[in-house]
């Protein structure tokens, strides 16, 4: 496997991967804690209990902004309802 080079980032800041299927999005954001991540499928998972079920985008990105607004972004889980 190709060596992940990651870039130099502010100690406290958000990075979006966007992309399209199959592009190395997952692989990448599998390098860092889960604890760390937002991940629509895993939100499309919660959910709808399928993590591809695109027809659950609307109500995933919803319970994104939710998780988002709670300060929860990089400590707890996106489903949680309180920080752990």
């Amino acid at each position: 496997m190709t060596e992940l080079i990651y870039p130099q980032m502010p100690e406290h800041s958000v990075v979006v991967l966007i992309g399209p299927s199959g592009t190395g999005k997952s692989t990448i954001a599998r390098t860092w804690p889960a604890s760390q991540v937002l991940s629509l499928d895993a939100l499309r998972e919660v959910v709808s209990d399928v993590p591809g079920d695109q027809d659950a985008a609307g109500d995933a990105v919803a319970a994104l902004h939710s998780a988002w607004r709670r300060g929860c972004a990089g400590a707890c889980s996106p489903w949680s309802t309180r920080p752990t």
